[in-house]
């Protein structure tokens, strides 16, 4: 219970019902592995209409997605506070993101949709949907911290699923900062910046 009210959640039921991303946290807070079972039937899932593909003529314009990635801490959710004009990340408990949001930017008439994902170890299934669903993705790092844990499954998971992506090298006011540090580290996990040829 503790756990979950650290999560900003508010309890009111002795009955609560825990989301998957709840599980998720409690379990790797106290360092088990839960394993999900359903009683429920299978989906059946629509095959595509084959005739249709290539026919852009019957296809809808969707605003592409942005999914903004990244380990705790190292700025995503301001980023995106600034992008909706919010302030979300106070907001959230202990300051870190508790869960997916989205929201919609429009600029020049088409609009733009914006998935902001948490960073904190326990949220890891969040994060691979996040890129799963992403038409690219903005990898924030934080120029004073460097690669951290999160930061590496966030890269695995680009690789993974080959979806475009942008880094953007955050918080490089700060004294520590070391921008060209994080360049260098980036190329010995596969990622090679364009004006060093990549």
């Amino acid at each position: 219970l503790k756990l979950i009210i650290q999560l900003g959640t508010k309890v009111e039921t002795s009955d609560f019902p825990l989301t998957d991303d709840m599980i998720e946290y409690i379990s790797y807070e106290y360092n088990v592995t839960v394993e999900k079972k359903s009683n429920s039937k299978p989906q059946v899932i629509v095959e595509p209409d084959l005739t249709k593909i290539g026919d852009t003529e019957n296809f809808s314009k969707r605003p592409p997605i942005v999914t903004v990635m990244g380990h705790v801490d190292h700025g995503k959710t301001t980023l995106m506070d600034t992008l909706r004009n919010t302030a979300v990340a106070k907001g959230e408990a202990g300051g870190i993101t508790q869960h997916i949001a989205a929201f919609e930017v429009e600029t020049n008439g088409d609009k733009m949709t914006f998935i902001d994902t948490p960073g904190h170890a326990a949220f890891s299934k969040m994060r691979l949907r996040g890129t799963q669903v992403a038409d690219i993705v903005v990898l924030v790092i934080a120029a004073d911290a460097g690669i951290q844990d999160q930061t590496l499954e966030v890269i695995k998971n680009i690789q993974e699923t080959d979806v475009p992506f942008v880094v953007a090298i955050n918080k490089c006011d700060l004294d520590n900062a070391d921008p060209e540090k994080i360049i260098e580290e980036l190329s010995t996990h596969g990622i090679i910046v364009e004006d060093r040829g990549g």
